[in-house]
């Protein structure tokens, strides 16, 4: 019975062994089943990154980082989500994900009450709070509250807008812009113009075509008004009157009775002579 029992309990054991936590942390007496393990966590204690990426060279304190970060090259992302099948690089963020789904905020602001899915943002959401911007700009000393604004404050001054448009190239600062420039590309355009009834996406657009208009009617006023003063200043003479046996036009009365007599060969303009006087009389 001994013997049996001595011979299962050594089954078990070679089956599923007993890990004993061997090794201890100097600093913080956490005690660890591998030497393997114990390094990483003495690497995340004094923040040595000893795992590098052959692609970027950014520089991780444990192996199993490396590997995550690397599908970020590749764009590996086997974590599915079964509602929407977008693809996540590790778990943790397909259980964020997830949320947005369910609706669920379990991290929840204690001064607001305001939900949040993770509670990243909800330490950032908190800084308003606070009034707390750890996060400096070295160019202005602005300060922000995330460094995800910062990141977006540094573009401006670099002029960088990484976030390009698929449909036209146009480049904006931050995604959340771009997200609503895409929307001018597929919504229906509702601003019509009543000149000319062009159709424009949105009211600003419309706005900066109507001027077009003003302009161009403010252009043909004054043009007009040059022709009416040239015409007031230089008049046009029409050619009312005609002769009837040549056909030629004259533009007064006067001009046509002159040319007519020229057909008829009247002279109406006699000579007269002119008798002179002699105080005496010649011989």
């Amino acid at each position: 019975m001994s013997t049996a029992s001595n011979l299962i309990k050594h089954e078990i054991c070679r089956i599923v062994p007993i890990y004993k936590e061997k090794f201890k942390c100097d600093t913080c007496d956490k005690k660890f089943t591998t030497k393997e393990d114990l390094t990483t966590h003495i690497f995340t204690l004094t923040g040595q990154k000893l795992y590098k990426c052959n692609i970027c060279d950014k520089g991780f304190s444990r192996n199993a980082d490396l590997k995550i970060h690397k599908r970020t090259h590749t764009g590996e992302n086997p974590f599915k989500c079964d509602i929407c099948d977008k693809g996540f690089s590790r778990n943790a963020y397909l259980k964020i994900h997830k949320r947005k789904h369910t609706g669920e905020n379990p991290f929840k602001c204690d001064i607001c009450d305001k939900g949040f899915s993770r509670n990243a943002n909800l330490k950032i959401h908190k800084r308003k709070h606070t009034g707390e911007n750890p996060f400096k700009c070295d160019n202005c000393d602005k300060r922000f509250f995330s460094k995800a604004y910062l990141k977006i404050h540094i573009n401006k001054h670099n002029e960088v807008k990484p976030y390009k448009c698929n449909l036209c190239e146009k480049g904006f600062s931050t995604n959340r812009i771009l997200t609503n420039h895409k929307e001018t590309h597929t919504r229906k355009k509702l601003f019509i113009c009543k000149i000319c009834e062009q159709c424009f996406s949105d009211a600003s657009t419309l706005k900066k075509h109507t001027r077009t208009h003003e302009k161009s009617n403010k252009m043909s006023t004054a043009s007009n008004f040059i022709k009416h003063k040239i015409c007031r200043i230089v008049p046009i003479h029409k050619e009312k009157f005609k002769c009837d046996t040549c056909d030629k036009k004259f533009s007064t009365k006067p001009d046509l009775t002159k040319h007519t007599k020229t057909h008829t060969g009247e002279k109406p303009y006699k000579m007269i002579s002119v008798t002179k006087d002699f105080i005496r009389t010649q011989i």
